[in-house]
């Protein structure tokens, strides 16, 4: 790709605050031209990436603002602390035998 053209690419990106896509482009053309990928199949793991990031960041955002004392996860849960709680519930199963 020339350079004229990645700069103007570029700045379109920012404008348009795409920046995950804006990280990306130059190496994704270039491998997507090697393992012969469609423009549409292209621009479609771009958009991808760069929606997985807005839901990241969403996430982040919201969790920060909730204002949670600790974030845990399940594999934090000390399921011998307390023994009543149905280590299923981690899978899900537990909601399928309430049903």
């Amino acid at each position: 790709m020339t350079t004229l053209l990645l700069e103007q690419v570029h700045q379109q990106l920012i404008q348009l605050k795409l920046m995950t896509m804006d990280a990306l482009p130059e190496p994704t053309f270039e491998s997507a031209m090697k393992e012969n990928l469609s423009p549409l199949e292209t621009i479609g793991y771009l958009i991808e990436q760069e929606w997985k990031e807005k839901v990241s960041s969403t996430i982040r955002t919201r969790t920060k603002n909730a204002g949670f004392p600790l974030i845990k996860k399940i594999n934090d849960f000390d399921f011998t602390f307390q023994p009543s709680i149905d280590k299923d519930c981690n899978t899900g199963s537990c909601y399928a035998k309430i049903c």
